[in-house]
């Protein structure tokens, strides 16, 4: 290997390592984005719950 070849495989490596370092960032975006979406879908589901136990309660039927 003399140097042009090793100079292209180190940006090759560089490149590689740009790309992971980037996709990291989405997944923990994504990663963030999941745990929002699934805290919200846990609260709807608490207040749910409260509604329909209200409901039976005072002997609501829907």
């Amino acid at each position: 290997m003399d140097d042009n070849d090793a100079g292209r495989h180190q940006q090759w490596h560089d490149q590689m390592a740009k790309a992971f370092q980037a996709l990291a960032s989405r997944v923990s975006s994504v990663e963030g984005l999941a745990a929002a979406a699934m805290e919200e879908a846990e609260d709807a589901h608490q207040e749910a719950q409260q509604a329909a136990n209200v409901l039976y309660q005072n002997n609501i039927s829907v």
